[in-house]
This record gives structure tokens, C-alpha cells and sequence, in this order.
């Protein structure tokens, strides 16, 4: 048994043959893994399906894993700064690299 999360326009069992489109030449929007799959919104074809498919939960995780990237890679940028900051003063303590004022 397992965990069926292919959205409903992909058609399944195609042969080889056929092609790597066809088996989604009936999803008209795109789709994703465990994400809402969905059809064109005639209405408002402009409009993400994404958004309109998500439950709140989905949106929030999306927020929340943003927000934490961002501050995860300011973090990485500043530890990585003070590191070569470091290295830098013990090779000028060194005498054998110049100060800035020296250049």
C-alpha cells in the first residue's frame, strides 16, 4: 500500500513510449509534492492556485520557513564575517600583512 499524493489531472500508467509530457498534458496549473493540485480558476486566471488551494497551515509553514531562512543566512554571514575579521587581525599581528592605513 502506499501514500497516493499525485493530484487527480495526472493521468498514471503511461507507457514509456508516450513521452515524459504526457502523463500531464491535463494539469493546466502546476503542482507539487503533498500540495493542493488543481485545475485553471476560469474566473481569475491569474490568480496562484497555490494560495487558493493551501490550507492556513501550509501558508503559515511557508511563512515561518521564510522567515527563518532569512534569518538563518544573516546569521551564517555575520559568524563568517567576525571569522575572517579574526583571521585577519592575527595576520597583521604578525607584521606580514598590512594594515589598511598602510596600503
Amino acid at each position: 500500500m502506499a501514500l497516493e499524493t499525485a493530484p487527480d489531472c495526472i493521468v498514471q500508467n503511461v507507457p514509456a513510449g508516450a513521452g515524459t509530457v504526457k502523463p500531464f498534458e491535463n494539469c493546466l496549473d502546476g503542482f507539487y509534492t503533498f500540495g493542493p493540485g488543481g485545475v485553471l480558476n476560469p474566473d481569475h486566471p491569474q490568480t496562484n492556485p497555490f494560495w487558493l488551494g493551501a490550507s492556513t497551515g501550509t501558508i503559515v509553514l511557508t511563512i515561518i520557513g521564510f522567515v527563518v531562512f532569512i534569518v538563518v543566512m544573516i546569521s551564517w554571514v555575520k559568524f563568517e564575517n567576525s571569522k575572517l575579521t579574526k583571521q585577519a587581525e592575527r595576520l597583521r599581528a604578525t607584521g606580514r600583512v598590512p594594515t589598511p592605513e598602510q596600503l
